[in-house]
């Protein structure tokens, strides 16, 4: 069994020869052909870094990764539905959230509030909905922002006028969430 040849640089010669064996810092990368994945090199040692002219050893801090996970807490409304609110193009949306609706589906109201204008002729999807079969129009939405969270490049549909009373927030939104979401003593959390 080969071992794997160690590279190490040469530091002044009273520096190295201060630093007991224990304390040498060898990169990993230096072991194998590949990088190492950002997890692995998570949970890594700190590296002992020895000053050339010096005998101490200092510790340099690895950068640490933020994990912290955004969260949006939706209360029920009185009729029971979880209203969001959202911005697109930062202009406030209130959606339904629809764990049946595959798409983000916008009234045709709100669609012309954003800045999306659609011609009748944008009008070819064919959507099966609780009221029947009408026909929407594709659009990408550059972001939705929720709270702090923020899904960017979101296939929706525009609704033709009178089809729908509110916009859906449909699974092109929900089912990008980093962690999902769930129900949590009566109120939807959101968790990206």
């Amino acid at each position: 069994m080969s071992l794997p040849m160690i590279k190490i640089l040469a530091l002044s010669g009273a520096a190295f020869a201060a630093a007991p064996l224990a304390a040498i810092y060898v990169a990993p990368e230096l072991f194998f052909d590949k990088e190492i994945p950002a997890a692995t090199q998570a949970n890594l040692p700190e590296p002992m870094i020895a000053s050339p002219g010096t005998q101490e050893l200092r510790r340099e801090p690895l950068p640490v990764p933020s994990i912290k996970p955004k969260m949006t807490i939706v209360p029920p409304a009185m009729s029971g539905k979880f209203i969001v609110d959202a911005k697109i193009k930062e202009i406030a949306v209130s959606f339904v959230f629809d764990t049946g609706a595959s798409v983000v589906a916008l009234t045709f109201e709100d669609a012309a509030r954003v800045g999306i204008r659609t011609d009748p002729d944008d009008f070819v999807t064919r959507i099966e909905t609780a009221n029947g079969t009408v026909m929407g129009a594709e659009v990408l939405l550059p972001e939705i922002r929720v709270g702090d969270i923020i899904i960017r490049n979101i296939p929706a549909m525009v609704m033709p006028k009178g089809a729908m009373k509110s916009s859906l927030l449909g699974r092109t939104f929900w089912g990008r969430l980093g962690t999902g979401f769930a129900f949590n003593k009566g109120n939807l959390v959101l968790k990206d």
